[in-house]
């Protein structure tokens, strides 16, 4: 009789002790899950810039320049802008009036305009992936 007591309170302080562990580590969890997504989020938006430019940028600038490239001759044959994307569009249309209304369009000064902001754009939207991934 003895002994069956000492087991049952064996037992119940060993369910005790699990369910105040259980609780413990269980809320902590809970409550550092938010703070670990917004530090992640954080570290990736601070270092996005500087990895984009430093190690992205030079592998995807060469891409973005030759598909440019590819559909800015294809509209300039068929002389049509409908089929150009919209966004490209409207970066062509602010750039005009940013300059000379007299200065001929070439391709070589349209992709100077439009290659590296947007190999630049890329390229940070990859390292922040990458950096919120890693982190």
């Amino acid at each position: 009789m003895l002994l069956s007591a000492i087991i049952e309170i064996i037992i119940i302080c060993l369910l005790i002790g699990g369910a105040i562990i259980g609780y413990r580590k269980g809320l902590f969890r809970l409550a550092i899950t938010p703070i670990r997504i917004s530090v992640c989020f954080a570290f990736a938006f601070y270092l996005c810039r500087s990895v984009g430019d430093g190690l992205v940028f030079p592998m995807v600038f060469p891409a973005v320049d030759n598909y440019l490239k590819e559909l800015l001759i294809k509209h300039i044959q068929s002389n049509t802008v409908d089929g150009l994307p919209t966004l490209l569009k409207i970066f062509i249309g602010l750039s005009v009036f940013e300059g000379d209304a007299e200065m001929e369009w070439t391709l070589d000064s349209l992709l100077e305009k439009i290659a590296t902001p947007v190999s630049a754009f890329v390229s940070r939207v990859i390292a922040f992936i990458a950096l919120f991934i890693l982190a």
